[in-house]
């Protein structure tokens, strides 16, 4: 049986990928104003726009496209994979300043953040409930996990 549940409905390792590609094109285009034009404005306009690409690198790192297929959670990015048993699971909440911003929680404490996109962060827009998504999917989580362990 092929019970896949998506967790995250997020693409975190395509976010990702994306990432790169505008770093490496904003990277390409500085070259020739290097090449012609060198000067320490240039040098410093340089320098914080490699602070903002750094800062956003050090925040997409550890995201993740998380789903629920057959009895494991499967953790996805550019980087890394992992498949944990659904036994370990513990909880799912809103952990970042934004309401799309989620934690997944392991027996151990690990957390494996995740980010909500596209259409399902337009449905949760006008919802009061800051955890409206975080009880949903614990709830469904939760379900999976007891009729797990019962079987």
């Amino acid at each position: 049986m092929n019970d896949k549940v998506k967790i995250s409905k997020y693409d975190a390792a395509g976010g990702q990928a994306l990432l790169w590609v505008f770093t490496g094109l904003n990277a390409v285009s500085l070259v020739p104003f290097f090449i012609w034009d060198f000067n320490l404005n240039l040098l410093a306009i340089a320098m914080i726009e490699a602070a903002v690409f750094g800062f956003l690198h050090y925040r997409s790192r550890n995201f993740w496209s998380i789903w629920y297929e057959n009895g494991n959670i499967h953790f996805k990015n550019l980087y890394k994979k992992q498949i944990v048993s659904i036994e370990r699971f513990k909880k799912v909440e809103t952990i970042g300043i934004s309401r799309y911003e989620y934690g997944l929680f392991l027996d151990d404490n690990t957390v494996y953040p995740f980010a909500l996109g596209g259409m399902e962060a337009w449905k949760l827009f006008f919802k009061m409930d800051r955890e409206y998504y975080a009880k949903k999917v614990n709830a469904k989580l939760l379900e999976l996990k007891n009729a797990r362990i019962d079987a």
